[in-house]
């Protein structure tokens, strides 16, 4: 005899169909007649157990691997609460390191600066065709770039600050080629956040 009330709480303490059914002597078959699928009953438990290990330091993978249960399920359930705890003032986090200070972030960005750098570069080697197909393109800009790298390297230039600097400023400092990419202008920059290089750059001088 099939006790539907203890079977229903047994499944809301995270057993099986067929684990409640060696409790009664009788098939996850006829468990599943008597009080259905009842997934929510199950996966609110493995909610629970799983916010206890979201403590706002561990990424969606870590909680996988740490609980025992796959990525796309707690993935699911968590969803829209995966951070519960906010970062202290002053931090932010980032989906695969965890807690930071602010400063190891650009601008506004959730991904830390060493993830973006990693990111990027994966990206640049996936996508070599993409990338090739860019710098033919924009041969001359790259000269360009690679003339104030090789400045800044040797001494001959100094990063400074964003000659627009206010608080939307980003934290990635840029020269901004304000006479053109010919060879006579490559070290003519100007210090920019990547923020007002982009405005300088669409043709927005005048409203910056």
């Amino acid at each position: 005899m099939v006790d539907i009330n203890e079977a229903l709480r047994l499944r809301s303490n995270g057993m099986t169909l067929k684990e409640i059914g060696l409790v009664f002597g009788v098939s996850k078959q006829r468990i599943r007649h008597k009080i259905g699928k009842t997934l929510e009953l199950k996966h609110q438990f493995i909610k629970d157990k799983l916010i206890l290990l979201n403590d706002g330091t561990r990424s969606l993978n870590e909680i996988s691997i740490e609980s025992g249960y796959s990525f796309s399920l707690v993935q699911k359930l968590l969803g829209n609460i995966r951070n519960p705890h906010k970062a202290p003032e002053g931090f932010r986090k980032c989906g695969k390191c965890g807690i930071l200070p602010i400063e190891k972030f650009y601008g506004s960005s959730r991904v830390c600066i060493p993830c973006t750098k990693l990111n990027l570069s994966n990206w640049r080697k996936n996508n070599k065709h993409k990338v090739l197909e860019y710098q033919r393109k924009n041969n001359w800009k790259m000269k360009a770039r690679i003339a104030v790298f090789k400045a800044l390297k040797s001494g001959k230039l100094t990063k400074g600050e964003c000659i627009y600097k206010d608080n939307s400023c980003s934290k990635q400092i840029q020269a901004h080629h304000y006479l053109g990419y010919e060879k006579e202008n490559y070290l003519n920059v100007k210090w920019v956040c990547s923020h007002h290089h982009i405005k300088v750059d669409t043709r927005s001088w005048g409203k910056i």
